[in-house]
């Protein structure tokens, strides 16, 4: 997987994403730090256009949760676009990261989709895309110290094709046990003529709360001094 180009101050501000677009048959490197918000959402000025891709609806957003909402969510989304004008393909790397968000926490539910087209070839082959989800109970990012999950699509093939990932809730590896970050990454090729439409990856991490089983031993604890506190009164 690419290395991220990273700069800035990390934890002066909720969230920040870096983008960089390599062209792969004519060699080169173009990374954009966007500029690193003071609020809980980033929206880049679109489209824009970085070689012949251009990107549309560039969207990122963080909700920090507290006791009444109850959750933390990092959701990015964007469209990529591969002009017909060239015949070069371009690997696509990207890392939205959000900070600050408040444990304590155990749980982390994922989900993606999108969906690949081609303007003009029959029977086109998509090329892998993965999207990766990660957590740092340090709150530095980005990516962080755990790996929560990988997601990865395979070839596709066909003149459209939708996909969205497996995962629903997991347990997390390391409890975030106070503030903490999370990252969202995405990383794939692109060919001429072809569109990466509405990749939307989203993480969700809700707050701790006693399982089941442990509001019933503590049920029984309180019956248990209910019980020793009657023996003591006779």
């Amino acid at each position: 997987m690419a290395v991220v180009a990273w700069a800035g101050n990390a934890l002066a501000t909720p969230m920040a994403l870096v983008l960089n677009v390599e062209n792969q048959t004519n060699p080169s490197l173009n990374v954009y730090n966007f500029p690193e918000n003071t609020t809980n959402n980033i929206n880049p000025a679109s489209p824009f256009t970085s070689g012949s891709v251009t990107f549309t609806g560039i969207s990122a957003q963080s909700t920090i949760g507290t006791p009444a909402a109850f959750v933390n969510v990092l959701t990015a989304s964007f469209t990529a676009i591969q002009n017909s004008s060239t015949t070069d393909t371009y690997h696509i790397f990207g890392t939205v990261v959000g900070y600050n968000f408040q444990g304590p926490t155990n749980k982390v539910n994922l989900s993606g989709s999108g969906n690949w087209f081609d303007s003009t070839t029959a029977n086109p082959t998509f090329a892998n895309l993965t999207a990766s989800y990660y957590d740092d109970p340090t709150n530095i990012g980005p990516a962080g110290t755990g790996l929560v999950y990988t997601y990865t699509t395979g070839v596709l093939s066909g003149d459209t094709h939708g996909f969205a990932n497996p995962f629903g809730t997991q347990n997390l590896l390391v409890p975030d046990l106070d503030k903490f970050a999370m990252s969202l990454s995405y990383d794939f090729t692109i060919k001429p003529n072809q569109t990466l439409n509405s990749l939307g990856i989203t993480e969700i991490k809700s707050f701790d709360a006693p399982e089941p089983a442990s509001l019933l031993l503590l049920g029984m604890g309180t019956a248990g001094l209910g019980f020793v506190a009657r023996r003591r009164r006779r």
